[in-house]
């Protein structure tokens, strides 16, 4: 066999072999990613939670102390809105 058959045979298989890493890698990343979108969807569904009870209160509240729970509800919902935008994105 002569020299320059030899090294495009060993680049070949060096590439192959990257080539398999690189596949690994993108597993272990969706993977990664799919844990991530996981437990941030855990925290928003807490966060949701949230909301519902103290939307609850603002309806068994007295007087106007439901104000205070309306801008708890309100800026909940809107942190929200903004993390679900960037989960789905």
């Amino acid at each position: 066999m002569n020299e320059r058959l030899e090294y495009v045979q060993e680049k070949e298989r060096e590439i192959q072999e990257v080539q398999e890493k690189l596949e690994q890698l993108k597993k272990d990343r969706d993977q990664a990613v799919e844990t991530l979108q996981h437990e941030e969807i855990d925290r928003l569904e807490e966060h949701l939670d949230n909301a519902r009870v103290n939307l609850k209160a603002i309806s068994e509240v007295a007087g106007e102390s439901w104000q205070e729970l309306k801008e708890v509800v309100e800026k909940v919902l809107n942190e929200l809105g903004e993390k679900l935008k960037r989960l789905v994105k």
